[in-house]
């Protein structure tokens, strides 16, 4: 009954939609993600038997986003037709489904409306099988990294041995979505090979010479097809592109008679504001400078006309860190840097004095981040307690755990995220694992909730529970 109902339904969706295909226009800019409302079949259904599913979307979507994301598992072939009525599609498929068979239908996050280009918040999934049971195994998890675009989830079932995985397509796929978050449902019993996959040209397969990944910390095992794990958790961060200058040999290169300049003046807090214990502030030059002219080019004095000596380190071939000895809280400093001396690799120079004042913060400033960690006992590795930045994801403090608790402290109000891993190699910095020879990735947990922290408002009582 419920079959031919929906065979009329999108029989009525195909004769009005041949008159209105495209999403109207005008009105106020749409920030609302798009959502699938209704599917065919529904999710949990068995003794599937057709030969196609639908999709119905909240809104007009982008029909090529859409054939991009979807995933089938098992797979069903490259080849399947997409017919369009309205905000619904059906996809035919190219061969016929297995027999008694679950199988999971993903819908990736890049699916985008047509009005706005908004993205889907998460990807979507529905479970159905073709015999009397289906598998209800789920794998979940985050995937903590600086940008989602292009972040994959791939799972590959182990039989005997590990699998080669190098040009092979996974047993299972799940795109990231903008949170982090994925899913696997529908998975039977057994071992999975688990990692996560930036998958540049998007082929749906792992190249060891082209992606980056992430290996889970061990096999993920599903004692029976009803298991759900969660918290399998990956940190894949996006390598910064680097932008290279193309110079034509061909044409006499021009002298250089640009004198070098200050192109940034940084410190680690807004507003210009340093920490009392450990003072330091950043300059980025706009081009390499020789280094043998970068003495007593600053000077720093205080508002009583106290003067103060610094170090200078090289950050990189254009950038400085520049640092001083603990001071007072509540203190006020003129920074005078003197261009004067300061010359490029061709003697370029500038008779220019740049002016920054900047204070150090108060203790009240700053707030406290602490908590402890349940760990397996077994394990005799430091574990590592990172926080970061909601929007970069860039480090802002770190500790190590002692006896189970950990301190965060200088930390200033804003939005952060947690999370802890074990160093089993002792280096302060997340092993992702290698997959040639194997090696698993270091245990690693995200705290489930964005950290948002008031001024004079410390969290003392977080928990933490590592995987086991």
């Amino acid at each position: 009954m419920a079959k031919k109902f929906k065979i009329v339904l999108f029989g009525f969706f195909l004769l009005y939609g041949c008159a209105n295909q495209l999403p109207p226009g005008g009105g106020e800019i749409d920030k609302i993600p798009p959502v699938i409302s209704e599917t065919y079949p529904l999710d949990g259904t068995t003794n599937y038997n057709d030969e196609y599913i639908e999709l119905t979307f909240s809104e007009y979507v982008d029909k090529r986003t859409v054939q991009e994301s979807l995933f089938f598992a098992p797979s069903i072939g490259n080849d399947s037709e997409f017919s369009w009525s309205g905000t619904t599609v059906r996809v035919y498929f190219n061969t016929e489904l297995k027999e008694n068979t679950t199988y999971t239908v993903s819908i990736g996050s890049d699916v985008k409306d047509l009005r706005n280009s908004n993205k889907m918040a998460s990807p979507f999934s529905i479970v159905f099988s073709t015999g009397d049971i289906i598998s209800k195994g789920k794998i979940t998890g985050t995937v903590f990294s600086n940008d989602t675009e292009d972040v994959f989830v791939f799972a590959y079932k182990i039989m005997d041995e590990i699998p080669g995985i190098d040009s092979v397509k996974p047993d299972y796929i799940s795109q990231v979505g903008t949170n982090g978050k994925y899913l696997f449902a529908g998975l039977s019993e057994g071992k999975y090979l688990v990692l996560s996959i930036i998958d540049k040209i998007r082929n749906q397969v792992f190249d060891k010479d082209e992606d980056l990944y992430n290996l889970s910390w061990k096999p993920v095992e599903l004692e029976n097809d009803s298991v759900e794990i969660n918290n399998v958790d990956f940190i894949l961060m996006k390598e910064k592109t680097v932008v290279k200058e193309i110079v034509d040999s061909s044409k006499i290169a021009e002298k250089d008679t640009i004198a070098p300049s200050i192109k940034s003046f940084t410190t680690k807090y807004e507003s210009n504001k340093i920490d009392f214990d450990s003072p330091q502030f950043t300059l980025d030059f706009s081009e390499k400078v020789i280094s043998d002219s970068l003495n007593s080019f600053i000077h720093i004095s205080d508002l009583k006309k106290n003067n103060y000596p610094y170090t200078i380190t090289t950050a990189d071939s254009i950038k400085y860190e520049v640092s001083f000895a603990k001071i007072k809280p509540k203190t006020e400093f003129i920074i005078k840097v003197n261009l004067n001396p300061i010359m490029d690799l061709s003697r370029n120079k500038k008779d220019t004095v740049i002016t920054k004042t900047i204070s150090t913060m108060n203790d009240i400033d700053f707030v406290t981040i602490a908590g402890n960690v349940e760990n397996d006992e077994s394990n005799k590795h430091p574990i590592k307690i990172k926080l970061t930045d909601t929007k970069s994801k860039t480090e802002i403090n770190s500790v190590n755990l002692e006896e189970n608790k950990f301190k965060l402290t200088k930390v200033l109000p804003g939005k952060y995220f947690l999370y802890a891993f074990i160093d089993a190699d002792s280096n302060s910095v997340y092993t992702n694992g290698k997959l040639s020879p194997l090696v698993y990735s270091e245990k690693f947990i995200l705290y489930p909730d964005t950290l948002k922290i008031k001024s004079r408002w410390s969290l003392e009582d977080l928990k933490i529970k590592l995987p086991k």
